[in-house]
């Protein structure tokens, strides 16, 4: 007569280990997600000291037509752009809850190589490192239209448009203080 007792413990025995497998692989879970989520804090915490050491834009108002027109001039130069590329400053957002904001700026590229572009971005980040590329869209161009005609040394299947969308980060208490310079 012990053998349903048995059975009845081992019974219980093997649904706790199941409930417990269950219970642990969802905390698994979970810190997992909590890991992949500090890591992300800890690259936005970094990027932000970075603009910060990099000296970011004092206040909103420090990114003007004047100020952008030349950085992508000098960015369009160095990389062997025949012109700066079509520009359009849009609305800043509110960087989280941190004192930063970003001014998105769409750009317009006539038909260039996809070196040309990364250089062009490369020369940008490199001259203002409040700078970031939010998005990039190529499309093939359509031939004919705009003057579209590939010089001399680039084959035509290797010429792209570009609707790229930049990020510039400016510090702007939301208090209104004045920014404050840390070490």
């Amino acid at each position: 007569m012990r053998s349903p007792p048995l059975i009845i413990l081992l019974a219980l025995s093997i649904l706790a280990c199941w409930i417990s497998y269950a219970r642990f692989s969802k905390l698994h879970e979970d810190a997992e997600v909590a890991a992949n989520s500090l890591s992300a804090v800890r690259r936005d915490l970094a990027d932000i000291d970075r603009l910060r050491r990099a000296g970011a834009r004092p206040d909103a108002a420090a990114l003007d037509a004047v100020e952008l027109a030349r950085e992508l001039r000098e960015a369009a130069t160095a990389a062997g752009l025949p012109k700066e590329p079509d520009s359009e400053p849009f609305n800043p957002v509110r960087v989280g809850v941190t004192d930063y904001t970003e001014t998105p700026v769409g750009l317009g590229f006539d038909p260039m190589t996809l070196k040309q572009l990364v250089s062009f971005l490369h020369h940008l980040n490199s001259a203002d490192p409040t700078s970031r590329v939010r998005r990039i869209e190529l499309r093939a161009p359509t031939p004919g239209l705009r003057g579209v005609t590939a010089p001399p040394d680039v084959r035509p299947e290797d010429l792209w448009s570009a609707d790229v969308e930049v990020g510039f980060i400016t510090h702007t208490p939301a208090s209104g203080a004045p920014n404050p310079q840390r070490p």
